[in-house]
């Protein structure tokens, strides 16, 4: 995960809360990030396939196997996200 500080600025100013002094992401959540850290080994060889399909997708591919692997993908995730407590 990156540090908030290799976040553009710009972009941090934009979002909620993101203009802190903290030093890393969640720097105020630690059970969040103790969270997180422990799913990303389950969900992440989802994200590649993901961004993949949705690449497709955004580029005129409407082959329904392209539609389908996307909700597959999302579904993976949210059930890697709620099962790896």
């Amino acid at each position: 995960m990156p540090d908030a500080a290799s976040i553009d600025p710009g972009l941090r100013r934009r979002c909620p809360g993101g203009d802190t002094d903290q030093t890393a992401l969640l720097g105020g959540q630690p059970e969040l990030d103790r969270l997180i850290r422990l799913r990303m080994p389950c969900v992440e060889p989802l994200n590649p396939v993901q961004i993949e399909l949705i690449r497709r997708r955004r580029t005129g591919d409407d082959d329904p196997r392209v539609r389908e692997g996307i909700l597959l993908a999302i579904n993976g995730i949210a059930a890697g996200l709620r099962n790896s407590r």
